[in-house]
This record gives C-alpha cells, structure tokens and sequence, in this order.
C-alpha cells in the first residue's frame, strides 16, 4: 500500500506486531494504545483488512481479530531479535516520555543499573551540534590527560555500557571516538566568517562522509573455545547463530572491531579462559 500517512502506517505496525507475538488484537487496544475512539479504532482494522486480503479475519470465541491464512508482515521486521530488542527499546521511550503501550510483557536491562554520569548541559550542546553541524569546542579526560579539542561531531554510539561520540578531530586530523561522560566541557564554536573562508582559515565542520573505519563493513570470525567443557560449548551454540564448525561470523563497521574484540577477548572467570577463540579480528 502506498500513500499512507506517518500515523496509518504506525497504527498498521501495531495491528501486526499484535497479530505476530500476542495472537490478535482488538479495537479497544488499538484505541487505548493511539488515544482514538474505538468506533476509529475498528475503522482502522477495516482498512487494514481491505489493503490486505486474507490477512486478518475475527474469532469470535476469542472475540478478537487474528491472523488468517494470507497474513504476512509488512510493517514490522518481524525477527525475534528485533522484537525483543524493540520490547527493550519501548522500556526506555517510556521513561523518556508518556506514550501508549504497546506490549503486554517487558524486558529488565540490567544495563541501566549503573547510572553515567552524563551533564545536561554536555549532552544538550553535543545534540545541537550533531543536528546543525557544527563544530565543537571540547575539554576532554582522556586516559592519558585532559586536553582541549575542536571536533566535528557525526555519530553516537553506545556500546560496552557507554555512549561514544564518532567525530572528526581538527587537531589531529582523524576520526576518533570519545566517551560521552569524559567531556568536562563543550561549546559550539563559530560559524566561520567570510574573510576567514577567503583566506582559507575557516574552522569548518566535517562529515563523516570520508570516515572510513566507520563507512568501511567487515567480518569477524570467531570460533568456540574447543578447551572449553561440552555442555559449554553446548549453551554457547544454543545462544549464538555459529557455523558446523562453531564458527561466529560477526559483521561490523570497521570503527566497531575494538569493541567487539574487547568483548570476546574476555576471561571466563569459571574456565580460567576465554570462551571464544579470534580466527579474524
């Protein structure tokens, strides 16, 4: 179906998401969850019913709407990875704003547990310089000193527990990731004037257009630790997508290898080693 507003197409997700992991919806869910009458309600289910035929029909002895023989997905991405990673990212929409609920079960994150310690007033200006492109003004901790950088900022990341800035430092010339909690201090700095254009001295945000560890997509390889005790190598291959040969094929930007490697790289404080082996990392 083409020409389906924002709102439309949002409202057929739910009906899917409802009809794949909760076997059926009804109009007073779909009316409490979006905040419209339930007369809207069910006109939104006649609608989605006359788009895609055969796809939903009504049980009355469960007196709500399910999938028939022709039902298909074409609003969610229907995995179970990504509905359970979508169950952990409404947790997180829902501390940040009131919305309508979807679900009917959650997902704990343990992540959250340890606060970071992120400043408003960090976070605020780094946001307004990622969505106007602008350069910015920071003095960073890194492990080694504190240090004052002029960064163009292009990405955020979160991984290992924290969030990272991918951005391009003027000082020395390349893309680098910086840890969000060790920014002491940042600030916008000035749009180039034009006589500084001219002269070839303006201080100009960059994109990450040329950053090529982050543009750049490869492929680590791990394999389950053969030292490892069967019934581990047993629970490994249950939790991950691994080869006949227990092989771990991890596909990643380039600018992600240090922290995937950090990861599998760790002890097993059981085994006294690690559970994976780096064929390619």
């Amino acid at each position: 179906m083409t020409g389906l507003s924002d709102s439309i197409k949002e409202r057929f997700a739910y009906i899917e998401h409802m009809l794949r992991w909760y076997g059926g919806v009804t109009a007073r869910q779909i009316g409490e969850v979006f905040g419209i009458e339930r007369v809207n309600a069910q006109r939104v289910i006649a609608r989605y019913r006359k788009g895609f035929s055969g796809a939903i029909r009504y049980d009355s002895s469960l007196k709500k709407q399910v999938a028939d023989n022709w039902f298909d997905t074409h609003f969610i991405k229907a995995t179970p990875r990504r509905f359970l990673d979508h169950l952990r990212g409404q947790r997180y929409v829902r501390l940040y704003r009131e919305t309508g609920d979807w679900e009917e079960i959650s997902v704990h994150d343990t992540d959250s547990l340890a606060p970071l310690n992120l400043k408003d007033e960090i976070v605020s200006v780094i946001v307004q310089a990622l969505s106007e492109e602008r350069v910015l003004k920071i003095s960073y901790h890194s492990i080694n000193r504190v240090s004052d950088r002029l960064i163009s900022p292009n990405q955020i990341v979160y991984t290992n527990h924290r969030f990272h800035l991918r951005a391009f430092c003027h000082q020395k010339q390349e893309y680098q990731d910086f840890v969000l909690g060790r920014v002491l201090l940042a600030s916008l700095y000035p749009k180039p004037t034009i006589p500084e254009m001219e002269m070839g001295q303006a201080i100009e945000w960059i994109s990450g257009s040329s950053d090529k560890s982050w543009n750049q997509i490869i492929d680590l390889i791990y394999q389950i630790n053969p030292e490892i005790p069967v019934n581990a190598k047993g629970a490994l291959r249950l939790n991950y997508n691994v080869d006949s040969e227990d092989h771990l094929i991890i596909s990643c930007r380039e600018a992600f290898r240090y922290y995937i490697v950090d990861q599998f790289k760790m002890i097993d404080h059981r085994f006294h080693k690690p559970l994976w082996i780096a064929l390619k990392s």
